[in-house]
């Protein structure tokens, strides 16, 4: 399910979100759990708060089950990325200790 993120009428950023991905290596959590594959805000529209808005408007809106039930939603980040780390865990994902194509997987209960 692929989404713009908007500020106004301006675009700022994109999302990916999957439901049940089986198709390559996945975490443990995947199976019968949302993703957020791509969230990326423009670099122009970077430290302006549109990422923590719109991560949660994105939950929000899983949590209204689009494509089926669900306990988790997980996403991966590369280690490197502490922004990304804060901006996670600031919305409430946990890291669940596991590691896959050298990313760290985090995940939030829905």
């Amino acid at each position: 399910m692929p989404f713009a993120i908007y500020n106004d009428e301006t675009v700022v950023g994109f999302v990916l979100i999957a439901y049940g991905i089986t198709s390559y290596e996945l975490p443990k959590v995947a199976e019968g759990n949302y993703t957020i594959i791509r969230f990326m805000i423009g670099r122009d529209h970077q430290n302006k708060g549109y990422g923590r808005e719109a991560l949660h408007k994105i939950l929000d809106f899983i949590r209204t089950f689009p494509k089926g039930h669900a306990k988790y939603c997980w996403l991966e980040y590369v280690p490197e990325n502490t922004i990304a780390k804060r901006l996670y865990k600031s919305v409430g994902f946990i890291d669940n200790g596991e590691i896959v194509n050298n990313e760290i997987v985090t995940v939030i209960e829905l």
